[in-house]
């Protein structure tokens, strides 16, 4: 049934994204010796090594790849043929791939060895995933691992995409390659309020936003500050 496409679509678009950002490993991984080396001797400080590093893997590595994904993957599932709709798609999209990004900054930075940090991206990534909602329902689980939800990128993108697509939405089952709605139909408001999902005020929508905000300041600092620790350290 097409309903389950989409969800399946839309978990299966956020983890791609997450797991896409793998490649931010490398970013500080490479030039570890190289960096601690050069900014002891004060050739630059550390916040401009920062900064650069960050905006060259975001800008060209990041926004570019995003934007052909969207256009692409946007047509070819079918989703709501509108402007608004597809700049939610595109904005969700982006963020998950962005704070991704800025999760492996802040591990990578903190490790020496890649295999160590791709271990633990993978945990962590896998972590969120769980507490996604979508593999496990948020309400099953007991009630002092439930606020987990917050920390999950998994979460804030499958429930952007599932408000901005499922809103609104009802699906009639195909019967013999014949859509039939006289029987059993899905509604999309339906399947958002069994999952838990607050959709009725546009506030509902974009505070999974302040979700992303709040995950990439953070990874973003714990990476800045690893970073001035290491060089003290040596």
């Amino acid at each position: 049934m097409v309903f389950y496409c989409r969800n399946g679509v839309i978990f299966f678009i956020i983890v791609n994204q997450m797991f896409s950002s793998l490649s931010a490993l490398d970013l500080f991984l490479k030039e570890r010796v190289l960096f601690v080396r050069e900014n002891s001797r004060g050739f630059y400080r550390c916040s401009s090594y920062f900064l650069a590093k960050v905006t060259c893997d975001i800008v060209p590595m990041r926004i570019l790849p995003v934007t052909i994904f969207c256009i692409i993957t946007y047509l070819m599932i079918g989703f709501k043929k509108d402007v608004n709709h597809f700049f939610v798609y595109y904005i969700t999209v982006f963020f998950t791939t962005i704070t991704a990004s800025c999760v492996s900054f802040a591990i990578s930075s903190g490790v020496s060895a890649f295999a160590v940090a791709n271990t633990l991206i993978g945990l962590v990534f896998v972590f969120m995933m769980l507490f996604s909602g979508f593999l496990v329902h948020i309400d099953s689980l007991p009630k002092h691992f439930q606020w987990i939800k917050y920390l999950s990128l998994t979460r804030y993108g499958t429930v952007l995409l599932s408000i901005n697509e499922l809103k609104g939405m009802t699906f009639c089952p195909i019967i013999q390659g014949v859509k039939n709605c006289n029987v059993s139909v899905i509604r999309g408001n339906d399947y958002l309020e069994e999952q838990s999902i607050e959709y009725s005020e546009p506030w509902d929508l974009w505070n999974n936003l302040l979700g992303f905000f709040f995950m990439i300041i953070v990874s973003l600092v714990i990476a800045y500050i690893t970073l001035l620790r290491i060089n003290k350290m040596k």
